[in-house]
């Protein structure tokens, strides 16, 4: 379920899929048996990704690691007094792979000889300054990034308003003050807490900011100003908080209207008493007695079986906690599928039912209905399944902006390129890998696909494929709207479907968050 709530498609593109946005944390000490404490791998990853370690086997033997943070992964060499190989590491959460790829006699990476451990981090995952920010997110390389980014997003006060946009800690936005403007630029290592510049003409001048009661504790030069979340981002947690604030009434309407949206193609009626407000890319809803909340995300599934073999992933997995489907998926209608889910969000127990509707026009809705365990009852799988049964679809109205983003990426090639390596190890083992993918959108509406991952180890010029990277592909091409937002769309011929969320900052061009170069085309312009 948890690639309906981020958008996610079943596809690796040959290796040519965008990466989360955020980053993997490998940092902390894994164990194949957490019990006893033996076969540990310690591992340290520092801000630039490179991580670095030891494999302690328990037999005997320690093997000393030398790699670079790839998309969601981790590759490079391990070596002990004799000899050296290649490894890859990923991790999801608390739990960690890692394939020990011995070289072939030609020097290059021997993949059927390589061995996999399944490890455990010892206890839980850390938390330290070096930690990456959303270190704790599935490391499913298709997988959308939490929606609801705690800082990305607008907060106010009688004084002061900060707007922000961005994600993988990563944050651009703007202070309004007294009727001036100031840019800015924040960081955040935490998920929890924001460092920061703004720049006023005078000079650049820092700030702090920190989560607090669903808005922002913002510091700067010895003044504290309290700011509160506008709109969908005053509260990050999808299954708790009260309903949408009545403050907001321009953005909160009562439930007896019937939604007709147009961009995202649907209609329904909110259950009575329940008060909707419209995000991007999400409809939460909440009511005034009722704890929890009801959100409605858009998915972008083909088939009902493609969402029940997505049951056994996480259906949020974040710092904050994880949910879980905790019962079989069953079908309630020819397009529905529901369940019910569980887990743990900020600390306390908590319980849902979700609902995977099918839409005639492609893709379709994710509806969660849930809170807090203890306040958990049938009546909101009741909500959940009524919403899903009134809920009608109607073919999405593009947007401007996909006609904009046609004309900007017809005839061009998309170009991605990421590389490292150790010229000089300590033991003179030296190695490198580089990440190479492009798209050649044609004119036509047909695109070709080529690029993979290559690394070399040893012996100079001994190259090797490392994980995939096969091609090229081919298919047709298109830019659409899934609630609104626009979408690249590559259909292959054996008819199988990659998307990825088209942003921009600037003359920055973003799949799926991870930077991409729009270059010229030189095969199918």
């Amino acid at each position: 379920m948890k690639r309906c709530l981020h958008r996610a498609v079943i596809l690796l593109l040959a290796g040519l899929v965008a990466g989360p946005l955020a980053a993997q944390d490998f940092n902390g000490t894994f164990v194949l048996n957490a019990q006893s404490g033996t076969d540990a791998l310690n591992l340290e990853q520092d801000a630039q990704g490179k991580v670095t370690g030891s494999l302690d086997m328990s037999g005997g033997g320690s093997y000393q690691l030398q790699g670079q943070l790839q998309d969601d992964m981790v590759v490079g060499i391990w070596k002990n007094n004799s000899m050296s190989g290649y490894f890859r590491a990923e991790v999801s959460g608390d739990n960690l792979v890692f394939y020990v790829v011995p070289p072939g006699t030609d020097g290059k990476p021997d993949m059927n000889r390589a061995q996999q451990f399944d490890f455990t981090r010892q206890g839980g995952s850390p938390r330290g300054p070096e930690s990456h920010p959303g270190a704790a997110a599935s490391s499913n390389p298709l997988r959308r990034a939490n929606s609801h980014d705690p800082f990305a997003g607008t907060f106010s006060s009688a004084d002061l308003q900060l707007k922000l946009k961005g994600g993988n800690g990563r944050y651009t936005g703007e202070i309004h003050f007294q009727g001036k403007t100031f840019p800015v630029s924040a960081s955040s290592s935490d998920g929890r807490s924001l460092t920061g510049r703004f720049s006023t003409g005078d000079g650049d001048f820092d700030f702090n900011a920190r989560l607090k009661d669903g808005g922002l504790t913002f510091e700067t030069g010895g003044t504290t100003y309290q700011l509160q979340a506008q709109g969908a981002h005053a509260s990050s947690n999808p299954l708790g908080g009260a309903a949408p604030s009545p403050s907001a009434a321009h953005a909160v309407r009562a439930g007896a209207a019937k939604v007709n949206d147009a961009a995202w193609g649907i209609h329904f009626n909110p259950p009575p008493g329940w008060k909707y407000q419209k995000g991007q890319g999400v409809y939460l809803m909440g009511h005034d007695t009722i704890p929890g909340m009801i959100l409605i995300m858009p998915h972008t599934f083909t088939s009902l079986q493609e969402a029940r073999a997505a049951a056994s992933e996480p259906l949020y997995q974040a710092q904050d906690g994880q949910l879980m489907v905790t019962g079989e998926a069953r079908q309630i209608a020819p397009n529905m599928l529901a369940a019910d889910y569980g887990g743990v969000i900020q600390g306390k127990p908590a319980r849902g039912h979700v609902v995977c509707v099918l839409s005639p026009y492609g893709g379709g809705v994710l509806i969660l209905a849930g809170t807090e365990a203890s306040s958990y009852s049938p009546r909101y799988a009741a909500w959940a399944e009524e919403l899903a049964r009134n809920m009608t679809f109607t073919k999405p109205v593009a947007t401007p902006e996909v006609q904009q983003w046609i004309a900007k990426l017809r005839g061009h090639r998309l170009a991605y390129l990421t590389s490292g390596g150790d010229a000089t190890p300590v033991d003179g083992s030296a190695y490198s890998w580089s990440d190479r993918k492009n798209i050649y959108l044609c004119s036509n509406g047909t695109f070709q696909a080529q690029g993979g991952f290559s690394g070399s180890i040893g012996t100079p010029g001994a190259t090797g494929i490392a994980t995939n990277g096969t091609g090229p592909l081919a298919g047709q091409w298109k830019v659409t709207a899934v609630a609104g937002m626009p979408v690249l769309e590559l259909h292959l011929q054996n008819g199988q479907t990659a998307t990825f969320r088209l942003s921009a900052q600037g003359n920055k061009t973003f799949l799926d968050g991870q930077r991409w170069f729009v270059v010229e085309n030189n095969v199918c312009p």
